[in-house]
């Protein structure tokens, strides 16, 4: 990534500038990296001063960083009064419906509500394909993102819509427990006890019980992430890929902002860290639960017999870098990967895609995901 740099520095009272290209991280506006010609222009000015030269800095004046489709939103959010410390669950939600409030549709063929049956009954929204020729459809299993507080099967109907039209799957959007009155692990057990009630139940729909996905973004992520783990040690059900969309992997990251996306994104790009520390006092009874595996995957001792991974992250999240890292360690496992840092994006991003904030790649994203899942399924079924 490029951008301009205005270079200056002050000799005998007087301000010299000059500006050149800079060289910047690929996923950092903030730390800016000077190119070999403003490394020249700054050792010139130093030069030129004879040693007299004060105050010598630099700063981007042209950063080819966020979205040009994102900017007018961030600008309306960063002049939000809204204060995180103060809101109740309930305001956090009307926020919500408010944000995701659909203005693009995909259609699909047939759309059921129901719950599942069993000790757990769990509101869930079943997807039919337009495309009903495939006797082996495969099933996703979504959960939701909202910080394990908001959204539910209305607000995220629309993305689902979208997953069902690119990828030609079923999707099962999963209306689990929120935080903070259920917290953990309410919420993950909904999830996995509606994961296997899809493996049971997907030969009724006419899919392939065989073809299990879990998807999921954010909280929705994390969710996936880990009930992929508890469906391995549970000895079941079995599943065939898992998708995460920006996920959260990592509790101890988000408390000691020690990452460089937390560093460089904490504030001004829609999840700041403020927002993230909420999200967790009403998901975590107590700060210790953040070690949990079933919390931090991250940190999950073991990663091997896993389902294949699509990994997505955005270049101005804070949750990208622990995205990232768990990519790398699902990769460091034996488990295939196919990872992918959408430049220019913020946090939830694909969400966006469906509403009056959608952006051309948030649209681009949702199409590949698809297309990755046809891929991965259409292989599956040549093997």
């Amino acid at each position: 990534m490029h951008g301009i740099i205005d270079c200056s520095c002050v000799v005998d009272n007087k301000l010299i500038l000059a500006n050149a290209c800079c060289c910047m991280h690929p996923c950092s506006v903030r730390s800016p990296r000077l190119s070999r010609a403003g490394q020249l222009v700054v050792s010139l000015l130093k030069y030129n001063a004879g040693g007299r030269s004060k105050h010598t800095a630099f700063r981007v004046i042209k950063a080819m960083g966020v979205d040009p489709q994102v900017k007018d939103f961030l600008a309306k959010q960063n002049h939000s009064t809204i204060s995180y410390d103060a809101l109740t669950p309930e305001e956090a939600r009307s926020t919500a419906v408010k944000l995701l409030k659909a203005t693009k549709g995909f259609d699909v063929r047939t759309v059921l509500d129901t719950k599942t049956t069993g000790p757990r009954k769990v509101p869930i929204r079943w997807y039919i394909p337009e495309d009903t020729s495939n006797a082996a459809a495969p099933v996703i299993v979504y959960f939701h993102g909202g910080g394990w507080v908001t959204g539910d099967l209305d607000v995220f109907d629309a993305l689902c819509r979208a997953l069902v039209h690119h990828s030609r799957a079923h999707v099962m959007s999963v209306g689990y427990s929120l935080a903070p009155e259920h917290k953990f692990p309410e919420g993950l057990e909904d999830a996995y006890a509606a994961t296997l009630w899809a493996s049971e139940h997907a030969a009724d729909f006419g899919a392939d019980p065989s073809c299990i996905a879990v998807a999921g973004d954010s909280a929705g992520g994390n969710f996936s992430a880990a009930v992929s783990i508890l469906a391995r040690d549970r000895s079941g059900p079995k599943l065939s890929l898992q998708i995460l969309l920006y996920p959260v992997t990592d509790y101890e990251s988000d408390q000691t902002g020690h990452s460089e996306s937390f560093k460089q994104n904490k504030e001004g790009y829609y999840l700041t860290a403020g927002k993230m520390g909420w999200y967790w006092k009403q998901y975590l009874r107590d700060p210790v639960q953040g070690k949990d595996p079933r919390v931090s995957v991250l940190h999950a001792n073991d990663l091997t017999k896993l389902p294949p991974a699509v990994v997505v992250t955005a270049e101005f999240d804070v949750l990208r870098d622990q995205g990232k890292a768990y990519a790398d360690k699902l990769k460091a496992a034996g488990v295939s990967v196919q990872y992918k840092c959408y430049p220019g994006q913020i946090h939830s991003f694909m969400g966006f895609a469906v509403t009056q904030y959608s952006t051309d790649v948030g649209l681009q994203a949702l199409a590949e995901v698809g297309q990755q899942v046809r891929e991965h399924y259409s292989s599956k079924q040549t093997d």
